[in-house]
């Protein structure tokens, strides 16, 4: 009898940390047959296989007194290469429990391997297909269950419908090739890696398979964080949480967003670079209260953000400008009650997206491949970028950390005059400094001209250019010269390698994964186009000339015949 009490109070102590008071309905129910009990396993793991064994037949004893004896037809409980009889001691076919048989025992592998060799297999192997599975219609008897629980537990007359929460589960990233935990949605595809003009919409999504239990401990609150390049800004009033296919309200969930110091970002988020959002996992988010959802299930935090041409040079052109996420939560283990990213209870890997945008480098040159001036460029395109930044140096007078002379011909230097070369010296001392002009242009149209004008050392920068069809044109030619042809371009971009590309010869990817072209000027008036004023007007002093030819002639004939 004290053998029985050990067996019937060490499951007790499995039932208290595993099975509910009172039976709850199931979504999936495998019907057996032989038997009266039934197993409802809660928070199944969707496609988890579970699997359940009769290890012993439980009666009532034959003294009346209401006890539970278990039997087994077997002679020896050796099985699959282990002795049972460590825990167990078989007499004429009745089973009693050893002081070595506890909780420790359930959930180590030698008795996960007995139990599995030892054990009549009930039915077969069961997918979950739901967070509910119920095995109804078994015999009584004591039984294990082999999945990621590893428990064991009893089905008897006196507890005839068992359910067992599975606790054995924890929380992860939304993981595999097509979730990898945080991802852009792009064209309704998750991608990791992708590009984008300054200023476009760009949708982020991060996602985590959350349980309601870490292993035995009860989990009350998610805690997802979210930080973005300084370069990034996120889209006011656009952020969204699920839970599997519930989207939260304001009452489930909490958001702050923060600034690159951590104080509290403005209310248009115009300086936010980070967020935490708390979710809350019981009914009020703390550990004395029940459950709020069935697990394993989906959190998905949902928001749209845009590389800011407002942010100018924080934008980063050569490099990925990245978006890195991570998760937290709060269960019955963990003292802290209100963790951080500095100081978090579980430590997850971080999880980043990548959003690359890219820029082209103009160089304006003459016959001879030096730099020239005076000229303006327009950059046309009505698939690609919507807001570019164009940057070009130019040369401002200095009263401090002044660098150039300037010469007779506007061009400066930062060589000094001597005595042969003064006469070509605007002035004799430095005073000038080239200094970067930074202008936002471009408007959210269907068609984007954008204009800038190169600097004094020829070159000019548009920036932000994401793929798309683009046509570069010089709008302004410097004085002396003929203008340059335009050039018509795609950019494309391959994620896998993280590079731009031109099908254009004459706009090419430099080592630093931006766009280069260099446009030649040669010096001559520029001929009136064909079937302009001026060809009108040599086509008319011609006919003239012809004209006056022919009276000639025909004046000197009739002279000649008279």
């Amino acid at each position: 009898m004290k053998s029985i009490k050990k067996i019937g109070a060490l499951v007790v102590a499995m039932l208290l940390a595993l099975v509910m008071a009172v039976p709850a309905m199931a979504d999936q129910t495998v019907t057996l047959s032989g038997g009266e009990g039934s197993i409802t396993i809660t928070n199944a793991t969707k496609d988890q296989s579970y699997t359940v064994y009769r290890l012993f037949d439980a009666k009532i004893g034959a003294d009346n007194s209401g006890a539970i004896v278990y039997e087994t037809t077997k002679t020896n409980l050796t099985a699959g290469g282990i002795d049972g009889s460590d825990w167990f001691t078989l007499a004429n076919g009745k089973i009693t429990a050893k002081d070595s048989f506890d909780e420790s025992v359930l959930k180590s592998e030698n008795f996960k391997t007995w139990a599995k060799a030892f054990g009549t297999l009930v039915g077969s192997t069961v997918e979950a297909a739901d967070t509910t599975l119920k095995f109804d219609k078994i015999p009584f008897g004591y039984y294990f269950i082999e999945s990621t629980l590893g428990v064991a537990l009893t089905v008897d007359s006196a507890n005839p419908d068992a359910i067992v929460v599975d606790k054995n589960q924890g929380p992860s990233w939304d993981n595999g090739d097509e979730k990898p935990g945080k991802v852009i949605i792009e064209n309704n595809q998750k991608v990791t890696v992708n590009e984008a003009s300054l200023n476009e919409d760009i949708e982020f999504d991060i996602g985590v398979d959350a349980t309601n239990y870490h292993g035995e401990n009860k989990i009350h609150k998610y805690i997802i964080y979210d930080e973005m390049d300084p370069g990034m800004t996120y889209k006011k009033g656009t952020l969204t949480v699920k839970v599997g296919d519930q989207p939260l309200t304001a009452s489930d969930y909490t958001i702050e967003y923060y600034t690159a110091d951590g104080n509290k970002a403005a209310d248009d988020l115009s300086d936010a670079q980070s967020f935490r959002v708390d979710i809350k996992w019981t009914q009020d988010g703390t550990k004395d209260t029940a459950l709020k959802y069935e697990s394993p299930v989906e959190i998905h935090v949902n928001y749209h953000g845009f590389l800011d041409a407002a942010k100018g040079d924080k934008v980063k052109y050569t490099s990925a400008n990245y978006n890195k996420a991570n998760f937290d939560w709060v269960d019955d283990g963990d003292n802290n009650e209100e963790p951080d990213k500095k100081h978090p209870n579980h430590q997850e890997p971080e999880k980043t997206t990548e959003t690359f945008t890219t820029q082209l480098k103009l160089k304006k040159v003459d016959e001879n491949g030096d730099a020239l001036t005076g000229a303006e460029f327009t950059l046309t395109t009505s698939n690609g970028a919507k807001v570019l930044i164009t940057t070009a140096g130019v040369f401002e007078s200095a009263t401090e950390d002044a660098t150039h002379y300037k010469l007779n011909n506007g061009k400066y230097t930062t060589q000094e005059p001597t005595d042969e070369t003064k006469d070509a010296y605007a002035e004799l001392t430095k005073g000038y400094k080239i200094v970067t002009k930074v202008t936002v242009v471009g408007e959210e149209q269907t068609e984007t001209t954008m204009k800038g004008s190169v600097g004094n050392d020829g070159t000019l920068l548009f920036q932000g250019l994401g793929a798309g069809d683009y046509k570069l044109s010089e709008t302004q030619v410097p004085d002396g010269y003929n203008k340059a042809a335009d050039i018509e371009f795609t950019v494309s971009f391959n994620a896998t390698t993280q590079k731009f590309a031109s099908d254009n010869s004459a706009v090419t990817l430099n080592d630093e994964n931006y766009l280069e072209t260099t446009v030649e000027n040669k010096k001559g008036a520029e001929l009136p186009s064909t079937g302009g004023i001026g060809t009108t007007i040599f086509y008319a002093a011609g006919s003239v000339l012809v004209l006056a030819a022919v009276v000639l002639l025909v004046t000197k004939r009739r002279m000649t015949n008279r």
